[in-house]
């Protein structure tokens, strides 16, 4: 078999025959504006598109954080899904939601939430690719008793101004600056809420 010579410029790699400076006057005219065609702007990803590959992109951190830790964990598909994130040891199962922004407050749901046991996981997802996504675990009554003041700061205001109370539902959010640093990371929650062994070892590690 003969060797193809590895040096060897190939015909489309050839651009000796191009003209130097042949676009620069139209460049500085000002014609450097791209205009796409409607069917290239549809490839692009929408705002939608975004917020839900990033709530994607949060869950299976979750997921892998959950794993890596020895805690099984499965992430669930759907529009209405009960739940964001399945972890599981043994025969107990605990559900996780998980709430994931770039932004520095998560939107948390239509209604404060209840206090029960239900972990969450708020996940910090930096604009920077390269730096490292934070998360702060808390339950659900973690979670209400944080978001108590300013709800019924709301409530105060708006029955002050209309004279009855807000009887619909909003968009209720916690801002980064309302959590605290012993629930960064507390992945011991999750541990405690499946029964799993190194509850003791990762509460330790959380602090």
């Amino acid at each position: 078999m003969k060797k193809a010579n590895g040096d060897a410029m190939r015909s489309e790699y050839d651009f000796s025959g191009g003209v130097r400076g042949k676009y620069l006057p139209r460049f500085a005219k000002g014609a450097n504006v791209l205009v796409l065609e409607s069917d290239t702007v549809k490839e692009f990803p929408s705002k939608q598109a975004r917020k839900y590959t990033t709530s994607l992109a949060g869950e299976f951190l979750v997921a892998g954080e959950l794993l890596r830790r020895g805690i099984m964990a499965a992430v669930t598909y759907g529009n209405a899904k009960k739940a964001d994130v399945i972890a599981l040891y043994e025969s107990k199962v605990a559900v996780i939601e998980v709430k994931s922004t770039s932004q520095p407050k998560w939107v948390v749901g239509s209604e404060l939430p209840a206090q029960n046991s239900i972990v969450w996981v708020l996940v910090h997802l930096p604009e920077d690719e390269f730096a490292s996504p934070e998360y702060f675990v808390l339950t659900g009554t973690e979670l209400h008793a944080l978001l108590l003041p300013q709800h019924d700061a709301f409530n105060a205001r708006y029955r002050e101004k209309h004279g009855k109370e807000y009887a619909q539902k909003g968009v209720v959010s916690i801002h980064r600056k309302l959590l605290e640093d012993k629930d960064k990371g507390a992945w011991h929650k999750v541990a405690q809420a499946v029964g799993h062994p190194s509850y003791n070892v990762l509460k330790t590690d959380a602090r």
